[in-house]
């Protein structure tokens, strides 16, 4: 069947809606035929650097209309895409290419020139820039313009694998999730299905298409109802916001550092803009807090969802109802033709209530790891993928979701979620981005500290901020130190990337420099 590929599911949508409007971009429309003209040019252009079925094809884009031209044209020859995220350095770019053994890398042209400097003898891939021009490599639009448009191609198998999705490393180096045709299709069907599109749906694509959230949430799944959607080449708060009033979005779908921009942008401006077609908003990644919710229930003027999953199941596990109002952690029930858990770390199930290891199970969850075995069976057992995250179900079916299991912090023999602190944090007026985390102690074996980054211009009262923490949650839970920073460093997918941050270094050194033993300002 169609449905059972990614393949098969764009070559239906070609099929069917052939002449309506699929992807905006820079003012321009292209219809699902025109994407379907140049994906054959693409199929062309890589038979002529003799790509084959099983290939790897890196791609290091933004957003724009070239990724999904390319990702349909590799898909179409039986190749792999590996997609990148083109703000990687080069020694970054270079492990990946080695790594996924990449056959082709077609870069945009800051990620060419970061790998040319990382790699002055050249790759043992042929690389192509994309998007603008860069010295010594060769413009792929140019290259394209003079392929052959193919006419005919192998049908993908469900087992084949389409896409190598890079992890974004939060708690380790970056592995290959290896993810079949089948198991993309799975995902984009429970997730059409959660979010009710069809073919009338005008989705926007502020997500990077390299992610797996914007490569199956957004691009793939307005591409399988034949949808529409407008493309969004980097996130700023208030263009993003004006298309979406412009081109009137009926699903918005985001992270919570996006949701937190916009609206502040959407609750501050005059005149405001209207949103008469939206119909859901959606996000997932990180916790969203209950006040960015309400917001959005107000700005939008219609009900959120908020959703669980990861790369190794296609993002695709749990989602809330459309609702007005979502607890803090609250993601719901299981997607479609999707099984979850929750285990002891022995792996025995628990009762309802009781915290413990998230387990899913179904058609969308990864093969496995890239040429890495031992992270695959660490992550598989018994056809269970082992999530490394907490949560707990309610006796109603309900999903919470708890914490990274990896980031559980141990104060004095008590469980500190940093999820349920940061929320919290994020309730405070003056907080943009928050990570709680732990630092080692001599008496408690961690304690409890807080990384900020202010909205506003003038400091934050660092000293008010913890005491502000302090009224909402058990006293071993709110944090000791609350230290200011600039930025904080963040994934693609919104996510604060904890394992890049030296916190008892900074803890110390903020301590060192303000003389305090405490909080600080």
């Amino acid at each position: 069947m169609d449905e059972d590929t990614l393949l098969g599911m764009f070559d239906k949508a070609v099929r069917e809606h052939r002449g309506k409007k699929f992807l905006h971009d820079r003012g321009n429309w292209l219809s699902y035929g025109e994407v379907d003209d140049l994906a054959r040019k693409v199929v062309g252009f890589l038979r002529e650097q003799d790509v084959a079925a099983g290939d790897r094809i890196l791609v290091a884009l933004p957003n724009s209309v070239l990724f999904p031209i390319i990702l349909y044209g590799i898909l179409r020859i039986g190749a792999t895409i590996v997609p990148a995220n083109p703000l990687l350095k080069g020694r970054e770019l270079a492990m990946l290419v080695d790594h996924s053994q990449a056959k082709v890398a077609i870069l945009a042209p800051d990620s060419a020139r970061e790998l040319q400097q990382a790699r002055p003898d050249g790759l043992a891939a042929a690389a192509f820039v994309a998007g603008g021009v860069a010295e010594g490599f060769v413009e792929f639009e140019t290259a394209l313009e003079r392929s052959t448009p193919a006419n005919d191609w192998p049908q993908a198998r469900k087992d084949d694998i389409a896409a190598f999705l890079y992890t974004s490393g939060t708690t380790g180096d970056p592995k290959a999730t290896m993810l079949s045709h089948g198991a993309l299709a799975a995902a984009i069907r429970a997730w059409v299905e959660k979010f009710a599109l069809t073919s009338d749906d005008r989705q926007i694509a502020m997500l990077p298409m390299f992610h797996s959230f914007g490569f199956i949430v957004v691009l793939n799944t307005t591409m399988s109802v034949g949808g529409s959607l407008v493309i969004i080449p980097r996130f700023l708060p208030e263009p993003a916001l004006e298309a979406i009033s412009e081109h009137k979005i009926t699903v918005l779908t985001a992270v919570t550092t996006m949701f937190g921009a916009l609206l502040d942008v959407a609750e501050n401006r005059t005149p405001a803009l209207e949103f008469p077609a939206m119909r859901l908003a959606g996000g997932g990644a990180a916790s969203i807090p209950p006040d960015i919710v309400s917001r959005a229930v107000a700005t939008f003027g219609c009900p959120m969802g908020q959703g669980y999953g990861m790369t190794e199941c296609g993002t695709a596990a749990t989602f809330t109802a459309h609702k007005t109002e979502l607890a803090l952690g609250e993601v719901g029930t299981p997607m479609f033709n999707i099984e979850l858990g929750i285990v002891d770390d022995r792996g025995d199930p628990l009762p309802d209530g009781e915290v413990g290891e998230i387990v899913v199970r179904g058609p969308a969850v990864m093969t496995g790891y890239y040429q890495n075995p031992e992270a695959t069976a660490a992550a598989l057992k018994d056809g269970w993928l082992y999530t490394g995250d907490l949560g707990l179900r309610t006796p109603d079916g309900q999903y919470f979701f708890k914490d990274r299991k990896k980031e559980l912090i141990i104060r004095g023999g008590f469980n500190v979620s940093p999820g349920e602190v940061e929320a919290v944090l994020y309730e405070h007026p003056d907080v943009k981005t928050a990570a709680v985390m732990g630092i080692p102690d001599s008496r408690l074996g961690e304690e409890v500290v807080a990384f900020v980054v202010r909205k506003s211009k003038e400091p934050i009262d660092t000293l008010a901020l913890r005491e502000f923490v302090q009224g909402r949650v058990a006293p071993y839970k709110y944090p000791r130190h609350v230290v200011e920073l600039e930025a904080l460093p963040l994934a693609p997918n919104g996510k604060v990337l904890k394992k890049n941050i030296d916190a008892w270094g900074i803890v110390r050194e903020h301590l060192a420099s303000s003389g305090s033993g405490g909080a600080g300002t």
